[in-house]
């Protein structure tokens, strides 16, 4: 029953925004639906655009890098929080790590309740930590993921990095 209400409310949602979803599936809680490629793509395309602004060389996108922000999503989902550090104390280099990714520098973005990527790269770029990991010239590679969890709200994590072979 509850899966079914779920599943209604994310096609009206899906009809009202736009945008097409698939399912991860958790460990302990519901399914939680993963925003279609094409918003992942249009959220790293912004970010590029910011960088390409301020006369940066734009981030090469990495697959290693989209898998780290997909586990960080779902450990957030897993565990019921949104932070950079989990309740484990598992620092965002843990998903890094997991994703095989070997890194010289990385970073971290993190934004929730914004309707689309235009609204929070926005917001990122309102804040000056969140604008910092956008700009920051050291990182070459970035990967994106976006779930909507907790009853219809975005999710997005960003990571950013530059590979250990640079």
């Amino acid at each position: 029953m509850l899966k079914n209400i779920f599943l209604i409310i994310f096609a009206i949602l899906d009809s009202f925004v736009g945008v097409n979803f698939r399912s991860i599936p958790t460990t302990s809680t519901p399914s939680v639906q993963v925003v279609d490629s094409a918003f992942e793509d249009r959220t790293f395309s912004l970010v590029n655009e910011e960088r390409v602004k301020a006369k940066l060389k734009p981030l090469a996108r990495n697959v290693q890098l989209d898998k780290s922000a997909e586990l960080k999503l779902q450990d957030m989902v897993d565990k019921g929080y949104f932070e950079h550090i989990s309740p484990t104390g598992d620092s965002p280099w843990v998903f890094f790590d997991r994703a095989g990714y070997e890194y010289h520098f990385a970073g971290e973005n993190l934004a929730s309740d914004f309707s689309s990527p235009d609204s929070f790269v926005s917001g990122w770029m309102s804040s000056s930590k969140h604008k910092e990991n956008i700009m920051d010239p050291k990182f070459t590679e970035s990967g994106v993921a976006v779930v909507v969890w907790k009853g219809g709200r975005i999710y997005v994590v960003q990571h950013f990095a530059s590979p250990l072979s640079d």
